[in-house]
Formats: C-alpha cells, sequence, structure tokens
C-alpha cells in the first residue's frame, strides 16, 4: 500500500474516470477501498469513481466459511451511502461468465459521455471536429494585413 501511495498522485493525474474492483467473496479487498478512493480524489481532481464487485458468480455456490469473509448487501450498501456523493455507479459482475460485464462497461461509458458533453459550452463560434480555430485566426489575420 505504501507503494501504491508514493506513485499515486503521479499515477492517477489527468484521470477522468476509475474504476475499483473488489473480490465480493473477499472482505479485505473491499475495505481498503476508502483509501484508494481517497487517493483519486486527492490526485485526479474530477475523476468519476466507479466501484465493481466481481466473483458474484460464486456466491451463491460459496461454503460457509467463504461467506463469512463475503462482502453482504448491507456492507455495499453502507459503504454506497457513506460515499455517495464520490461514486458514480456501483456493478456486481462476473469475470468468470462475462455477467453484467458488458452493461457495467457500457453505463460507465454512456455516463462518462453525458458528463463531458455536458462540460461542453454551446457558442456560437463552436469549433467543429477537424477545425482548429487558433489556426484558422491567425491565417485569417495574415489575409487582411495584404
Amino acid at each position: 500500500m505504501e507503494r501504491m501511495s508514493f506513485i499515486g498522485s503521479s499515477y492517477y493525474r489527468g484521470a477522468h474516470a476509475a474504476l475499483l474492483c473488489y473480490s465480493v467473496n473477499n472482505r479485505d479487498s473491499f475495505t481498503i477501498l476508502s483509501q484508494y478512493i481517497l487517493d483519486i480524489v486527492m490526485n485526479a481532481e474530477g475523476a468519476k469513481i466507479f466501484l465493481c464487485g466481481n466473483m458474484s458468480d460464486q456466491v451463491d455456490t460459496a461454503s460457509e466459511s467463504d461467506l463469512s469473509n463475503a462482502v453482504t448487501d448491507s456492507d455495499l450498501e453502507q459503504f454506497t451511502s457513506q460515499c455517495e456523493d464520490v461514486l458514480s455507479g456501483v456493478y456486481r459482475v462476473s469475470c468468470k461468465d462475462g455477467t453484467g460485464l458488458q452493461d457495467m462497461f457500457e453505463d460507465m461509458a454512456r455516463f462518462l459521455h453525458r458528463n463531458s458533453m455536458s462540460k461542453m459550452t454551446l457558442r456560437r463560434d463552436l469549433v467543429q471536429p477537424g477545425s482548429t480555430p487558433e489556426r484558422e485566426e491567425a491565417s485569417a489575420d495574415k489575409r487582411r494585413c495584404c
């Protein structure tokens, strides 16, 4: 964890989003999330944070000893209520059988696209794809002087 904290500021700089994954069968992987969220908030201004519980396919087949270490719905609900102003999405997936992965990534893409579009302002001199306003203004100035 110390080594990760050391590289955190340069690693997170400029990030638009972070996907934090934990194992639903491992409470330790879940409890450390708050530290990672703090690192992201401190080092990646404005980054959207998404939470992903992996191995959801194994919850039903877990033994009693495994269930004692599992992250419960109550744990997740309590955590998300404490971090609701920081988290942009919470998902449960299974990388093994692919359950929920497509929906998670599509939802994240929609959210990030919507967020970036809302940051754009509509102006009369809206920049069109493929144009560079600085170059066009410079070339227009050159034409005026002759």
